[in-house]
């Protein structure tokens, strides 16, 4: 509900992934080690591991990321 309530806020256009404490081992698989909240991890097209981020960070943050892996200028 925290989760929902947040984004009817303050909107986001990328999926968010949430989950019971059974997804901890698959995020400290995806260099989440300590379970942080939030933790941001970007896949690439093969499903491997692009990047990762822990806390907030902001829109414009997150654009500048995509643009770089998604390498346009």
């Amino acid at each position: 509900d925290q989760v929902a309530d947040y984004t009817a806020r303050i909107p986001v256009r990328y999926p968010l992934l949430m989950g019971t404490s059974a997804l901890l081992p698959i995020v400290a698989e995806l260099g989440n080690l300590g379970g942080a909240v939030p933790y941001t991890f970007i896949l690439g097209q093969q499903g491997e591991l692009r990047w990762t981020h822990t806390g907030y960070w902001s829109e414009s943050a997150l654009d500048a990321v995509l643009i770089e892996l998604l390498g346009k200028s």
